[in-house]
């Protein structure tokens, strides 16, 4: 049994004065610093007050050295003030100071390990922010691909400049993101390995992954990145913070954050609208995938003499959804088609009741966002030797999307020049940060000065009326 304090110390007493005694050692790292006032003091604590300091308290309020008290006790208790105040209150001091900076390290430690891992893994990187900013772009990471992933080129929505890394995480930090659980440092040195396996940091384009498969090979589990996972949210952090967009509030713009990093969520949700597009020619011995009633892109045709699939004697002049399940067949087009590439599927649909003509045009829609079963049928087309001709809306975001088409697959810009924007009929205001047009210099210029976006619905009659001169 642990030895009660003396009498003469007045716990009972005296518990008012031992809790200012006991804050104020708190205040002072535990150590017998400085002098503390007690005041309000009643005639039987000025009395009780008096045999623990040795000397008569007088007055309502009495001003305590600490260090006085510190040498009293241990000369009568061999026992420290700090000690004292235990041993009569039964309440453990803490040292407010030293947990002050233990939660500050808590909190930095992550970000200090982020510095750490960018500065390591990353050529050119600095750590001068508040956790791992990085003064260029890293060297792109492919990062390798598991079995059976997707291999789509990302490049339509190119890197920022990695000061985006700053902000990322800075937010973390003042959101406290990272500071529920014991494991934030891991959680976000893995997001940063994903990262950088969706070559988040680098400029060039990177490669397409199905998220189950980047997460086993990152985090050991094919569930790692599903959302509510911690990395995932911190990942997906990082997506809203590189592509400028707000942070994810629903399913689509989770998918959409997914897919700006090339990965993909499902291989069914994300689909890409075409028409008229053919299909390269499948062995017999194979088992076309995208043959029969529930076709979701085009049809594929025997090679043997034998019957077409089923569905194949529509396929050329009815839309189409294809998804990463019929890519993922290894479906090839046929060589050397003409394709227009628009932004609005009622572009499509017109042309597409129109019918087939004589200039045997295909058609892939972006419906305005080229995702990555989009990015992924262009490329397939572009390696199959087709030409791409494109058009879409004269707002910023629709310049943006052009620039991209045209730099990562070599489309050519239709009746897109300021002319033909001057032509079409608009009444909504532009909006946004205006984007200069990489195929004519003055088109950004007229779209300022006129202030005004033309959306491809717009004109609509023009186009399909045009779509003959589409190759003249």
């Amino acid at each position: 049994m642990a030895e009660p304090a003396p009498q003469w110390l007045h716990g009972d007493r005296l518990r008012r004065v031992w809790d200012h005694v006991g804050d104020a050692l708190e205040r002072r790292a535990l150590q017998p610093r400085g002098t503390l006032e007690v005041a309000g003091l009643s005639r039987d604590e000025r009395h009780a007050l008096s045999d623990v300091v040795g000397s008569p308290v007088t007055g309502a309020t009495v001003r305590l050295r600490l260090a006085d008290l510190d040498h009293r006790f241990r000369a009568r208790t061999g026992r420290g003030v700090a000690e004292v105040v235990t041993w009569v209150t039964g309440r453990v001091l803490v040292d407010r100071a030293a947990q002050r900076r233990d939660a500050i390290a808590l909190r930095q430690g992550p970000f200090d390990a982020a510095r750490e891992w960018l500065l390591k893994e990353l050529p050119g990187s600095s750590g001068s922010g508040p956790g791992a900013p990085v003064s260029g772009p890293g060297a792109p990471v492919s990062g390798g691909h598991a079995a059976g992933a997707p291999q789509a080129s990302v490049g339509l929505i190119p890197a920022a400049a990695t000061g985006w890394v700053d902000d990322w995480l800075a937010a973390l930090r003042r959101d406290g993101v990272l500071t529920a659980g014991s494991d934030s440092t891991s959680v976000l040195i893995t997001a940063l390995r994903v990262l950088e396996g969706c070559g988040a940091f680098g400029n060039g384009p990177a490669k397409a992954h199905a998220r189950t498969d980047l997460a086993a090979r990152i985090t050991g589990s094919s569930h790692g990145l599903d959302d509510g996972s911690k990395v995932a949210l911190v990942v997906l952090r990082a997506a809203a913070a590189r592509s400028g967009t707000r942070l994810p509030r629903s399913a689509s713009e989770r998918r959409r954050l997914w897919e700006a990093l090339g990965v993909v969520v499902d291989r069914v949700s994300a689909t890409c609208l075409v028409w008229n597009i053919t299909p390269a020619p499948m062995p017999a011995a194979s088992t076309p995938r995208l043959a029969g009633p529930g076709l979701s892109g085009t049809a594929a045709h025997r090679t043997d003499g034998g019957p077409p699939a089923p569905g194949a004697a529509d396929a050329r002049v009815a839309p189409r959804h294809l998804t990463w399940w019929d890519l993922d067949s290894g479906v090839a087009f046929l060589k050397e088609q003409r394709i227009l590439v628009c932004e609005n599927p009622r572009i499509l649909e017109a042309i597409a009741e129109r019918g087939p003509t004589a200039e045997r045009i295909g058609l892939v829609c972006t419906m305005g966002r080229a995702n990555l079963v989009v990015r992924e049928v262009l490329r397939r087309l572009v390696t199959s030797g087709a030409v791409l001709r494109y058009h879409g809306d004269f707002d910023w975001a629709g310049v943006a999307l052009a620039n991209s088409c045209l730099a990562e697959f070599g489309a050519d810009p239709w009746l897109m020049g300021p002319d033909d924007y001057h032509g079409g009929h608009g009444s909504e205001p532009l909006s946004g940060r205006p984007i200069e047009a990489d195929w004519d210099q003055e088109l950004a210029a007229a779209m300022r000065a006129r202030g005004v976006a033309v959306h491809e619905e717009a004109v609509l009659e023009s186009l399909v009326e045009r779509l003959p001169e589409l190759w003249s």
